[in-house]
């Protein structure tokens, strides 16, 4: 206590001051702890996916150098220096007809699942009747049998109705195989349509036909090509189904690779191995660079 002119004062000692500045130390301090977290967690993400990567591209990286090595043993730098000869089993009457029958039934049963796996999906989505989820569960069926046991089905019911093995029923068989695959790609397409630019379509004048190549089938075209990339890709991959309905004469390229994979002891399968992920980067970038895949799923950017 003070007295000046005959009043009392009380003296001030700055308290606050020190406790702000200790909130303040304390907020940077946290503040300094979460980047150091966040960084640290930037690092583990980037270090995993680079672990990611390179476990995906390691096998093909071994694969590629095992191609042009003289034999199968490993060198890094062999001593008689690397060969091109593994590749000439491309050329052999054996590998392209293979690879002719794979193409065909991958094409001819995309083609019919995309058909009739349209107008399934159509029928499913706009129709409304009794037992539909069963009859949706009946198509999409095959996608959860194993490939073993479709495979023995098949051959079983062929016996029965008198078809033979061969490129009918190995055609008959990826078309079920494919199938469901269309549907479930197709199937969510039609939901998110706008009905009423059919309608609108059709008060113009347009027919049923017209309205569906119009307005429809322009609107579903992701799905559709969707499904017709995984209807090829599990038609060429295909290996459960048709090593039981195959013959001599129409064996596949999975099949065929598989047979090798047990009787040829040498560098043949890492040169088709190469030559089939060359294929897929070359058709990839072209396809990129002349059509697009923005434009051939529907022309949908980012």
């Amino acid at each position: 206590m003070s007295i000046v002119h005959g009043t009392t004062t009380r003296r001030q000692t700055p308290m606050g001051r020190p406790r702000a500045r200790n909130g303040v130390a304390a907020s940077r301090v946290a503040t300094s702890l979460a980047d150091r977290v966040s960084q640290a967690g930037i690092a583990v993400v980037n270090g995993i996916r680079a672990l990611a990567i390179v476990f995906l591209v390691l096998p093909l990286l071994v694969a590629a150098h095992q191609a042009f090595l003289p034999t199968v043993a490993f060198e890094l730098l062999p001593k008689n220096g690397f060969t091109l000869r593994w590749f000439g089993v491309l050329f052999s009457e054996e590998f392209l007809s293979a690879v002719g029958v794979s193409f065909l039934i991958a094409v001819a049963a995309t083609a019919i699942s995309l058909v009739c796996g349209t107008l399934a999906a159509l029928a499913l989505a706009r129709s409304s009747f009794r037992g539909r989820e069963v009859v949706n569960m009946i198509f999409l069926s095959p996608m959860m049998i194993p490939p073993v046991v479709k495979g023995l089905s098949f051959v079983l019911y062929f016996a029965v109705i008198g078809v033979r093995p061969g490129l009918a029923s190995l055609l008959l068989a990826h078309v079920v195989i494919t199938l469901p695959y269309v549907i479930r790609v197709v199937y969510p397409c039609f939901y998110g349509l706008d009905r009423s630019l059919e309608e609108a379509s059709r008060n113009l004048g347009a027919t049923d036909v017209q309205t569906f190549w119009r307005i429809t089938f322009p609107l579903i075209r992701p799905g559709v090509f969707a499904g017709a990339i995984f209807s090829l890709i599990m038609s060429i991959d295909d290996v459960g189904v048709s090593i039981f309905l195959i013959t001599p004469d129409t064996t596949n390229m999975s099949v065929l690779l598989l047979t090798w994979a047990n009787s040829v002891a040498d560098n043949t399968l890492a040169a088709v191995s190469v030559t089939l992920v060359v294929v897929t980067l070359i058709v990839s970038t072209v396809v990129e660079r002349w059509v697009g895949f923005d434009s051939l799923l529907g022309g949908i950017r980012r």
